[in-house]
């Protein structure tokens, strides 16, 4: 992932480029098919498990994934 400032010293602007960037905005229009307010992909569930309560999810293809992605949403706190 690159965040920062990109452009010339006329015009620059703020961007986070990157992959985790992308699958991020994929799985908010997931999120709004389905109807929930938030899913996370496997890789921050596990990093969250320790504090949040989970629900799993079917996985779902997304734009510019060849493989399906596991999702969650999460319930709770612990």
């Amino acid at each position: 992932v690159f965040c920062g400032s990109v452009g010339s010293s006329k015009r620059q602007e703020y961007a986070m480029v990157g992959d985790i960037v992308n699958l991020s905005a994929r799985l908010m229009v997931v999120a709004k098919q389905m109807g929930v307010g938030i899913v996370v992909d496997e890789t921050t569930r596990e990093n969250t498990d320790d504090v949040v309560v989970y629900e799993s999810m079917d996985p779902v293809l997304v734009k510019g994934r060849a493989d399906p992605v596991s999702i969650s949403k999460p319930t709770g706190l612990k």
